[in-house]
């Protein structure tokens, strides 16, 4: 009797818990795994967050990050953003410029610093300038002012030494476009891939060409390695390649036309 009676209260006790009138603090588990399943959007099981923007798990949350990070705001929620690399990259060359080119600031010192600081510790070869990316910023920014410190040919020169090392202070691989003067210009660098495509067909038909020259005409050929009769072929594809690629070439090309805006509508610039 005392077992059927302790059944008894367990079912009451439990049908009360679904009943409509039940109050909320009885069952104070019910609304437990909606946080969970809230908070597993963000974090994993090792107790990650991570940031769908910059694709990297953090160990504490973003707040906590841009105390020790330099970070931006969105100007729409007003959240705080993490940058990537990349990002931090582009910020700081284009602080550098604006100091060199008219000496405004972009960022005050206290997150030019930090903002180094991140680079450094993340080992982007842009926080670490070498002599002449050094001189160039100097030479820019004293051409501006009207003092310039090196000749044309010199600064002609050291840019183009620049653009061969790929530096990242004088090749501008996105357009940039001045306020005051209206004017947009973009680094234009040489693809090597797409390059070596344009070859491509010329290279096919001087090696095919050269293979059948050579087992047709030069019997000896046949009796070796076909590597060696492609290595002796070698300066004779080379000639064949170069000049294949360049016979079909028209007429040259009109000059480009470069656009220039200003406040009453876009002028087109003649190269």
């Amino acid at each position: 009797m005392k077992t059927q009676g302790i059944l008894l209260m367990l079912s009451l006790a439990g049908a009360a818990a679904f009943q409509p009138g039940a109050r909320v603090g009885s069952m104070p588990r019910a609304l437990k795994p909606l946080n969970m399943a809230a908070q597993e959007k963000s974090m994993n099981k090792d107790g990650l967050i991570y940031d769908p923007r910059t694709g990297r798990f953090y160990e504490k949350s973003i707040e906590e990050v841009c105390r020790d990070e330099f970070c931006t705001i969105d100007e729409t929620t007003g959240e705080q953003v993490v940058l990537s690399v990349k990002e931090k990259e582009r910020i700081f060359l284009d602080s550098l410029q604006a100091y060199y080119y008219d000496g405004s600031k972009v960022l005050n010192d206290d997150d030019f610093d930090q903002l180094k600081a991140d680079l450094v510790w993340e080992g982007s070869p842009l926080a670490t300038l070498n002599r002449e990316e050094t001189l160039f910023l100097n030479a820019m920014g004293a051409y501006m002012k009207g003092k310039p410190i090196i000749s044309d040919a010199e600064f002609d020169a050291l840019k183009a030494k620049l653009k061969e090392e790929g530096s990242m202070i004088a090749v501008a691989t996105e357009p940039k476009c001045y306020v005051d003067t209206g004017v947009c210009k973009v680094t234009f660098v040489k693809d090597e891939a797409r390059m070596a495509t344009l070859y491509a067909p010329a290279f096919l038909i001087a090696t095919f060409l050269w293979i059948g020259t050579a087992f047709e005409v030069f019997s000896f050929f046949r009796d070796i390695n076909p590597i060696i009769t492609l290595l002796a072929g070698s300066p004779l594809i080379y000639a064949g390649t170069k000049v294949g690629k360049e016979a079909p070439a028209q007429r040259p090309p009109p000059p480009r036309r470069f656009t220039k805006f200003n406040g009453r509508g876009a002028v087109c610039l003649r190269s």
